[in-house]
């Protein structure tokens, strides 16, 4: 994610005479510039839409913008935590559960598992270090549990907040997938008495 500086420069001055001076004006043209952060971060869901006791892929992106390396990245994933009462405070419910394992590709390439520590119902990735110009992938699943809104119109948004020791701010990035609109329908059937002479 990158922001744009713009700068323009306006100049007031003074001719003519004594008796008939008049103040002019100018403007130079708008000179522009994009200005990147250290690390850049996107995730995506792999599907638009979500259902109970289905299962979800997410991939999470992080790229270093800058000319060195980049040190002590943790990642935090807060599984699609919602607080359905804005008036309780602290009500909140986690409508996914982490399936293990992780992968962890490093410019396309894969180079093994990474598991997360869970803390308060949160995904925490470790990793030492990016190097200038790489880009790091992590791909998991996550299954939804029944905390999860399955009224037509409901969402689950899901937030990720990376740190690192060249960033003062934690990069943000969110991903939001839709309920399915469609029934889930059971039929059980039983006989009595079970045996028929």
């Amino acid at each position: 994610m990158h922001n744009t500086v713009s700068n323009t420069a306006t100049l007031t001055f003074e001719y003519g005479s004594a008796n008939g001076s008049k103040i002019g004006y100018a403007s130079s043209n708008v000179a522009s510039t994009f200005f990147y952060e250290a690390i850049s971060v996107n995730k995506i869901s792999l599907g638009d839409s979500y259902y109970l006791n289905e299962n979800i892929t997410y991939i999470i992106t992080i790229k270093n913008n800058s000319s060195s390396e980049v040190t002590g990245l943790k990642i935090k994933d807060n599984l699609g935590e919602y607080n359905p009462n804005k008036y309780k405070s602290g009500l909140n419910f986690i409508p996914l559960e982490y399936i293990g394992p992780s992968y962890i590709y490093l410019n396309g390439i894969f180079t093994g598992e990474i598991s997360p520590a869970i803390e308060d119902g949160k995904l925490i990735f470790d990793i030492e270090s990016l190097s200038s110009g790489s880009v790091l992938n992590i791909m998991y699943k996550v299954s939804v549990n029944d905390k999860a809104l399955l009224k037509i119109g409901s969402k689950i948004k899901n937030t990720l907040q990376v740190f690192s020791d060249n960033t003062v701010d934690p990069v943000e990035s969110s991903d939001f997938i839709k309920v399915a609109e469609k029934a889930s329908v059971k039929i059980i059937k039983h006989m009595c008495p079970g045996t028929i002479v």
